[in-house]
This record gives C-alpha cells, structure tokens and sequence, in this order.
C-alpha cells in the first residue's frame, strides 16, 4: 500500500512541476522584425489554397483526400471543404473567429467534436495565431521563438525557419502538455506557403497529416464564398 502511495505521489509531482519550455529575453532583434519572421509561412492577404491530405491514424489505418480551403486573413474568416478522391464532398464548414457553421457533413466528420478539431487543426497551418503575444526570446537551442497565449491557457510556440530548416509550431494545453505540432517545410509556394506541411496530434489516438500544395492565389472579400461549394 504504501508503495502504491508513494508512486502516486511522484506521479502528481511530476504533472505539478510540468511547465511550458523557457525562453531566454531576445536582445539583438527587434520585436517587429522578430514576429514578422515568426509568421511568414501565414500569407497576410486573403487566399485560396488546395491540397492533397495523406491522413495516418491510429490502428494503422489512412486515408488520402483532396482540401480546398479559403482564408479571409482580416476578419479570420476559414472555409474548409474535404473531397474525397472519387468527388464527394465530406466535410464543409465555416469558421469566423471561432464560431463554427457545418454546411455539410458525412460521418465520421457529423460530430461536433470532430468537426472543431478538424478546422482547429486547418486554422494552425493557414491562419497566423490569433492570440496574444506573450513572449518573445530564444529557445535552448538559440532558436528565435513567438509565444501566443491563448485566452484559455494554452500557449503556442512558433519557431521560424533558419536557412533551409523547417519552420515549427507547437501547441500546449494550459497544462503544459503539448497537444499538435505543425511543421513547415519549403515556403517558396504561392503568397510564401509552404509547398508541405506536417501536423502531428501526439497521444494514444494521435493522427499526422501530410499536406502538399497543389496551387494557391489571393482573393478579395466578394471572392469568398459563404455558400456551400458542393451539393455532391
């Protein structure tokens, strides 16, 4: 029993001690200079994308779909439609800064829950983080990093690429506990997209997306449709 107690402990004294990851001050950059590097894998107009979605979850089981996407940079406007590869539209939703409308849905992707987490995980690739900056300074490894804190207690990390790195995002609970990643790779898309992204949900159900760019281009207001797309 007392064994039993004593593991108990050092397992709510470790989940007591998690914290996010430190930031050393930034000295030799300005802040300006410092977020625009941050977020140059988000275009600051609005666009259009399309890509194709190789989708790996758990069991061992995949997917491949196609994504159509429309972004409204100022308003925070997302559109997101998922067709499958034989046309049929899956998924078909609208999100303005948070408040969510379904125009279309086939199971699995009818649930609520399901259908937040997909436009949440579509707004951490195309959409630049909508929180407060928090902190601005550098990782362990000298790495510049933007910290966003979110009005429920997450935090969310962007580390920008050096050269030909990787850019990376990652996303914590208010817990600490660190809930996606989302890495960039190659931004020399069109309006600055990066040509793959790969987002990673970490746990016993996580699932990785793999995005590759097919084609973008910018659009204005009267360009954005709030209609469904597809009646397929």
């Amino acid at each position: 029993m007392k064994t039993h107690a004593l593991i108990l402990s050092a397992a709510l004294l470790v989940f007591s001690c998690t914290s996010f990851p430190e930031i050393r001050p930034l000295e030799k950059m300005r802040r300006s200079d410092a977020v625009l590097r941050c977020t140059s894998v988000y275009p600051r107009k609005s666009f259009r994308a399309v890509h194709t979605i190789d989708a790996s979850m758990p069991m061992g089981k995949s997917s491949s779909m196609m994504g159509a996407s429309q972004v409204d940079t100022k308003r925070r406007t997302l559109r997101a439609v998922l067709v499958s590869i034989e046309g049929l539209t899956l998924f078909d939703a609208t999100s303005t800064r948070g408040v969510l409308r379904v125009h279309r849905a086939i199971a699995p992707f009818d649930d609520m829950d399901f259908a937040r987490g997909l436009i949440n995980d579509v707004s951490l690739v195309l959409l630049a983080p909508a929180g407060k900056l928090e902190k601005l300074g550098e990782d362990s490894h000298g790495r510049l990093v933007c910290r966003y804190a979110g009005a429920d207690g997450s935090r969310l990390d962007l580390i920008p690429a050096v050269g030909s790195s990787s850019t990376l995002v990652r996303v914590y609970d208010p817990d600490a506990v660190l809930v996606r990643t989302a890495e960039f790779f190659d931004a020399s898309g069109p309006l600055g997209l990066a040509k793959k992204v790969v987002l990673r949900a970490p746990g016993l159900v996580g699932y990785e997306l793999s995005l590759s760019l097919l084609g973008a281009e910018p659009i204005s207001f009267h360009d954005f449709a709030t209609t469904p797309m597809s009646e397929n």
